[in-house]
């Protein structure tokens, strides 16, 4: 929605999450992107680029890939990194349990006086094995 309202010339919303496409991104200004993924398979991920996590709530399990050398997602890096794995994985979890506060049901009051939990920005990022 804000890449819309960019090229429309509309001010963006202040509960808008996401930020618009058009405008460039400074280094200090790095947002997780967050994915959630409902059909034949539930997962979450986060992308710190070039890093990904996944979520597999399916089959419970967490994946690392290294986008920019692996864009097929076929060498997963979850064991050989685990310190990178744990942070990532904390930012998504940190993010979700954001969103799940603010659609409890006993929290209608505070959503009425608040808009929506910002996104979270990437985590200062540990060194990797590769």
């Amino acid at each position: 929605m804000p890449t819309v309202a960019a090229l429309l010339d509309l001010p963006p919303h202040p509960s808008w999450q996401g930020r618009s496409f058009l405008r460039p991104v400074a280094d200090a200004d790095v947002h997780a992107v967050f994915l959630n993924i409902q059909g034949l398979r539930f997962a979450d991920a986060v992308v710190c680029w070039p890093w990904k996590l996944l979520h597999d709530r399916t089959g419970r399990t967490r994946h690392l890939f290294h986008l920019a050398d692996d864009p097929e997602e076929l060498s997963d890096r979850f064991e050989a990194d685990p310190e990178l794995a744990r942070v990532l994985s904390e930012t998504l979890d940190q993010q979700l349990l954001a969103q799940l506060d603010y659609h409890d049901d006993d929290a209608q009051v505070l959503r009425d006086e608040r808009f929506a939990p910002r996104l979270r920005r990437c985590p200062a990022l540990p060194r990797s094995s590769r």
